[in-house]
């Protein structure tokens, strides 16, 4: 995983300052989904993105209360960030820590790509989740060698290429403490992987995406007390 973009973290840092920590990762989640899942580098683009698609996210789980506290955002992170391409300077009088924890939870992500994990990474942030993107089976053992998650997510969506019986061979032999979840229970991948799942009696949380981002982060926060 690249390192947690600056720009990512005052704004999300903002935002918990001013409502609930578990609804602002909701909403910069899907905020990253509306725009491709990746944010430009530079004050003027996170003034963008704030002010249109997490303004639009923020505003279908607050209504109207959502603007003004975008707009104090907005008057936060143009206090820290300057206005063109370059390094973002962080103002300690600005942003705070709201959650601490040193132990983030370690999250393998089994996906094609990178862009759900780094998804997860903005919304969550780098002190409570490790999300590592994983493609292969290979990847995950690598991960297992090192230390052992405490959940496994398979992003249905963005299959990695690994048929789904396999992975539940692997899945079976992790931890009994492990979560393993599916994102996207609903699509064909997922549900494969499901079946496969509970033909040989292993534990799985399936996840269907039509319940939104949601379920996931609370799932992911509740690693975190279960120690």
């Amino acid at each position: 995983m690249k390192p947690e973009r600056p720009e990512l973290r005052i704004i999300r840092e903002s935002l918990e300052a001013l409502v609930a920590p578990s609804m602002v990762s909701s909403a910069i989640f899907e905020a990253l989904e509306a725009i491709g899942g990746d944010l430009a580098q530079g004050g003027a683009a996170a003034s963008e993105f704030v002010q249109g698609p997490l303004r639009d996210a923020l505003a279908r789980r607050m209504g109207a209360d959502a603007h003004p506290v975008i707009d104090d955002v907005l008057a936060m992170i143009g206090a820290v960030t300057p206005s063109g391409p370059g390094a973002v300077r962080r103002g300690g009088d600005v942003t705070r820590e709201v959650f601490v924890d040193s132990r983030p939870v370690i999250v393998i992500v089994v996906s094609a790509g990178h862009a759900f994990a780094s998804k997860l990474q903005a919304a969550l942030g780098a002190t409570r989740v490790i999300p590592i993107p994983a493609a292969s089976l290979e990847r995950m053992d690598e991960q297992l060698r090192v230390a052992a998650p405490q959940m496994v997510l398979v992003d249905s969506a963005d299959f990695a290429p690994i048929e789904p019986e396999r992975l539940a061979l692997f899945l079976e032999k992790l931890p009994a403490t492990t979560v393993r979840a599916i994102w996207g229970a609903d699509l064909p991948y997922g549900g494969a992987v499901l079946r496969a799942m509970i033909t040989r009696s292993i534990p799985a949380t399936p996840l269907d995406r039509r319940e939104g981002i949601d379920p996931v982060l609370d799932l992911i926060r509740s690693r975190q007390l279960v120690r």
